[in-house]
């Protein structure tokens, strides 16, 4: 932070120094100048403090007034595509309805998830495995989940915001506030389930429970899991053509991502928490952007919120491909993916972003949260940052 104080005094007494004669000078009492040094530096570290007070303050201000993000504009309808085994149920309006059975299936498995889930503790340090049939090492802090087979074979996946999520949610706004990412997870439980299931690309099953989200369960591979750990992972479920690809294969994956995201985008919304670890691969590679809790502040601009997604996924899935192909060309890496977006504006706020100077105190706690949250390293999160900066749009 500059110091403006100090650097006037020092001006002065430079030219005080040279306008006087040299005995003048070495008779000077050094009580008096090692005084005016103390004075100057307690002026300029009391300026300092007021400045970073007030900045505090304008913060605190800002975040208690955006905390509740407007809704976004309600996705299109669900295809079939995505509707797992319940494709022949999806209605017009995009939602699946259930035969007599299926619901009274569903709601037993509902019921018995809830109590199996009431004392459940809070994810602050380490989440719980997310529900997959393969070696997943994907994990969610926010909700718990499961999958359940019916009495006629079909599967659902169901999502639980358990009671002590609060915990996290709370935890994890502040944290997004300290680093600066405008954004923050739905607090309540009306608000979670309307963001979830408004913006959810998969179709969703009514359920009456009000922590619980519900949605045919598909074949998949976490895109965390694929960028990072599918040579490693010895089961890849339905999907094992994905565990020897490569860099080039991987990229080309982010690619698709990024396309998706533009459709996202295109239909005039933001997601929020873009990062693979809220994207599945699906059957035929076809990636699908799920976590949709995540809003950002009211205040935000659409064409920062897209820019923020973007900035987000190429940060993590950079840092990703850096722990499964030892990526380190990140100006490359960046570049192909920032001209994949099709809006123009997107793609220079993208460079715009990475351009900004964060305060001290924020680049200070970054370690705290924002790069857990992004899965890289401090001198990893400066190359990237660094790469995007310099991509020319």
């Amino acid at each position: 932070m500059p110091r403006r104080k100090s650097i006037e005094n020092s001006s002065l007494e430079i030219e005080t120094a040279r306008s006087t004669p040299e005995k003048a000078r070495s008779e000077a009492p050094t009580d008096r100048i090692e005084f005016d040094v103390a004075e100057a530096r307690a002026e300029a570290e009391a300026i300092e403090k007021t400045r970073t007070e007030s900045e505090l303050s304008n913060i605190r201000e800002q975040i208690g007034r955006h905390a509740e993000s407007e809704p976004n504009p309600k996705r299109k309808a669900a295809t079939t595509e995505l509707g797992g085994d319940f494709k022949d149920q999806i209605g017009k309006d995009g939602t699946i309805s259930l035969k007599s059975e299926q619901k009274q299936a569903v709601d037993k498995a509902v019921e018995r998830f809830s109590g199996e889930t009431r004392f459940s503790p809070p994810s602050l340090a380490i989440g719980q495995r997310v529900a997959t049939e393969y070696d997943s090492r994907t994990r969610s802090f926010a909700t718990r989940s499961r999958i359940e087979t019916l009495s006629d074979g079909k599967k659902v996946f169901v999502a639980k915001n358990y009671p002590l999520s609060a915990i996290h949610r709370v935890a994890d706004a502040f944290g997004n506030w300290l680093s600066g990412s405008k954004m923050a997870k739905a607090i309540t439980n009306k608000e979670w389930k309307r963001r979830y299931e408004e913006k959810s690309r998969v179709p969703t099953i009514e359920s009456g429970d009000p922590r619980t989200v519900i949605t045919p369960f598909l074949e998949n591979v976490n895109a965390a899991d694929y960028f990072s750990f599918s040579h490693e992972m010895e089961n890849l479920g339905a999907l094992s053509e994905l565990k020897d690809d490569g860099i080039g294969e991987k990229t080309e994956m982010a690619e698709r991502i990024i396309d998706e995201l533009g459709n996202i985008h295109a239909e005039g919304m933001a997601w929020g928490e873009f990062i693979p670890d809220n994207v599945i691969i699906t059957e035929g590679g076809k990636p699908v952007i799920t976590e949709s809790e995540v809003a950002y502040y009211k205040d935000v601009p659409l064409v920062e919120q897209k820019a923020r997604d973007m900035r987000d996924f190429i940060i993590s899935a950079a840092g990703d491909l850096n722990k499964g192909e030892k990526l380190t060309d990140y100006f490359d890496f960046a570049k192909t993916l920032i001209d994949r977006h099709p809006d123009p504006e997107v793609r220079k706020e993208v460079v715009r972003l990475a351009k900004e100077k964060p305060s001290w105190w924020r680049k200070a706690l970054r370690a705290v949260h924002e790069l857990p949250r992004l899965g890289v390293g401090g001198k990893e999160y400066d190359k990237i940052i660094a790469a995007i900066a310099v991509t020319e749009v």
